[in-house]
């Protein structure tokens, strides 16, 4: 059974976010400053240039926004495009699948470093050592490490107003 509250704040919060993402789309070298930014895991530059554009508001919508993007784009460059009618593991084959790798302290750290080299070879030659070649797609997503902290003025899962100056 779905809950229309919930399901009316996910409405709300996609709409605000394609809102404010489409709206940065519109400065191709702001917003290509803002992916740059997030990138290098510099949170002052970040917000700097959403300060500079008059978005910091929607930081936290933005970040969120581009880290789960640059997470779909690695994880096609890191496995190519997923196989069509591939059987997806559910989630509990999954979870084993993420202990059986973090139990090998050193394919672990092959893993790491190929996603961190977007080196999609060596990081399919780890997990086809482990046999989970399957579990290619549903790596964990890139995690938030510009660590930018939502704006004074945001509040979660509303579109934040904008001050006027």
């Amino acid at each position: 059974m779905s809950n229309p509250s919930l399901n009316n704040n996910a409405v709300s919060r996609l709409a605000s976010q394609s809102g404010a993402v489409g709206r940065l789309a519109q400065d191709s070298g702001g917003f290509a400053a803002v992916v740059a930014a997030f990138e290098s895991k510099d949170a002052n530059a970040f917000r700097w240039v959403l300060d500079r554009l008059e978005m910091l508001p929607y930081c936290e919508l933005i970040c969120e926004w581009v880290r789960i993007k640059l997470c779909v784009l690695r994880c096609v460059e890191l496995c190519g495009p997923p196989r069509e009618k591939a059987q997806v593991p559910n989630l509990q084959q999954f979870a084993h699948a993420v202990v059986q790798l973090s139990s090998n302290e050193k394919l672990l750290r092959r893993v790491v470093d190929a996603i961190s080299c977007g080196d999609g070879s060596e990081y399919r030659a780890a997990l086809d050592e482990l046999k989970l070649v399957d579990f290619c797609h549903l790596r964990r997503p890139v995690p938030s490490e510009v660590a930018v902290p939502p704006a004074p003025t945001s509040r979660a899962g509303s579109l934040p107003t904008q001050t006027t100056k």
